[in-house]
């Protein structure tokens, strides 16, 4: 895990590609997290950032990398925030759980 978080973001050669456990909380999580930024910003509701994610073996979230920004910080940030509360089925390299990084937007019209 180290040597991946240390490497940044880089393929990683899998199976099966981590998949985001989408339920109600996770959606509760990321509105409560986006919404108040979009807000007091004025920002408009499809703004998204491309986030690199480390996800470990047990499906959290490791570390984060920014691909391409929103273009704005204060997003940027919050998105950073909510990626770090996701949760994923994790990947699955020769049957068996790997880190890997994944590329993800992230934005209020997830998944």
């Amino acid at each position: 895990m180290a040597e991946l978080r240390e490497s940044g973001p880089v393929y990683v050669a899998h199976d099966e590609a981590p998949r985001l456990v989408w339920d109600t909380d996770a959606e509760a999580a990321l509105a409560t997290t986006l919404l108040p930024v979009i807000r007091a910003r004025g920002l408009d509701a499809d703004i998204a950032a491309s986030i690199w994610l480390l996800v470990r073996i047990d499906g959290r979230v490791e570390a984060t990398a920014i691909q391409v920004s929103s273009g704005d910080p204060a997003f940027d940030a919050a998105a950073v925030r909510a990626a770090r509360g996701m949760l994923f089925a994790p990947a699955l390299r020769g049957g068996r759980v790997a880190p890997v990084w994944v590329l993800r937007e992230i934005s209020l019209l997830m998944p």
